[in-house]
C-alpha cells in the first residue's frame, strides 16, 4: 500500500498536480491577499497635510478621491428634533368653506416612527406626519 501512495505523489509531483487536501491554492491566498480593502492614502496624516488640506490628493487615485464638495448636508429628523420649534401652516375647513388660519408655531414634543411628531401649539396638540413637506417650516 505505501508503494503505491509513493508511486502516486512521485508522479503528481513529476506532473505538476497538487494533491493536498487544501481548498485553496497558493496562487488563490495571493490574490486574495493582493485583493483585500486597504485604508485610503486620503485618511492618513502626512507630513505635509496639516499646512495643506489637498495635500493628499497627489498621492490618492482619483477613484478613491473623497468628494468632500458633493457631499450635501442632510437635515436633522427623527428623535433629533424633539424639543425643536416648528411653523405649520393651517386651514380649516368650517362648513364646506376653507379658513386659512397661517403660520402657527410650535414645538415638537415626541416622535413616532408610525404617526409622525407630536407638536405642541399655544392652544392645541397635534401630530404632523412628516416635517419634509411644503407647509412645515423648521426653526433653528
Amino acid at each position: 500500500m505505501e508503494d503505491r501512495l509513493h508511486a502516486v505523489k512521485i508522479v503528481a509531483y513529476e506532473q505538476n498536480i497538487n494533491i493536498s487536501y487544501e481548498t485553496s491554492s497558493q496562487e488563490e491566498r495571493e490574490k486574495k491577499r493582493k485583493k483585500r480593502k486597504r485604508s485610503r492614502l486620503s485618511l492618513k496624516a502626512t507630513a505635509g497635510a496639516q499646512n495643506d488640506p489637498k495635500a493628499h490628493l497627489d498621492q490618492t487615485p482619483p477613484d478613491k478621491r473623497a468628494r468632500l464638495e458633493a457631499r450635501s448636508s442632510r437635515k436633522k429628523l427623527g428623535e433629533a428634533m424633539i424639543g425643536k420649534r416648528v411653523e405649520v401652516e393651517y386651514e380649516e375647513k368650517v362648513d364646506g368653506q376653507t379658513k386659512y388660519l397661517g403660520w402657527i408655531r410650535g414645538t415638537v414634543m415626541e416622535y413616532d416612527k408610525f404617526k409622525g411628531y407630536l407638536v405642541q401649539f399655544p392652544d392645541d396638540v397635534d401630530w404632523i406626519p412628516s416635517l419634509r413637506s411644503k407647509d412645515v417650516r423648521i426653526l433653528e
